[in-house]
């Protein structure tokens, strides 16, 4: 009886551990939406790398809640149309902080950076899209 009290407390001690381990882990938010590239014969001439660099250091590198940022282009496959924008976040407070100042620097953009309106139809942003909140596991 006294081995098996021995080995519960044990195993409680272990368990009570681990879960303030998990509690204490600060956890960096990962944000990855996904927009698709709309080509029409009235924006089929422009360069679509140059444009994602434009949103990349006008909008993503402009946002303070963003530690860090890549656009990630779909290279080969079946569907060539895909972009994804991974985002990290300081906290998971700042998801709705980095959003709104998002919204706030695409509404502060310089009319000359868009002429026409030609970036933003370049670009579908789906109803159904698979923006999710990801945590960096391991660095």
């Amino acid at each position: 009886m006294k081995k098996i009290c021995i080995i519960l407390a044990s195993l409680i001690f272990v368990w009570v551990s681990e879960c303030s381990a998990q509690q204490n882990m600060d956890a960096k938010p990962v944000l990855v939406h996904t927009i698709y590239i709309n080509v029409t014969t009235a924006n089929r001439s422009l360069n679509i790398d140059s444009l994602l660099k434009i949103f990349k250091h006008y909008v993503l590198d402009a946002n303070q809640y963003y530690t860090n940022n890549k656009i990630i282009k779909h290279w080969y496959g079946h569907d060539s149309r895909e972009i994804i924008i991974i985002c990290e976040l300081k906290s998971w407070s700042d998801i709705e902080k980095a959003e709104n100042r998002q919204d706030e620097i695409l509404g502060h953009l310089p009319s000359s950076l868009d002429e026409g309106g030609k970036m933003w139809s370049l670009f579908i942003f789906p109803e159904h899209h698979s923006d999710e909140i990801y945590r960096v596991v391991a660095e």
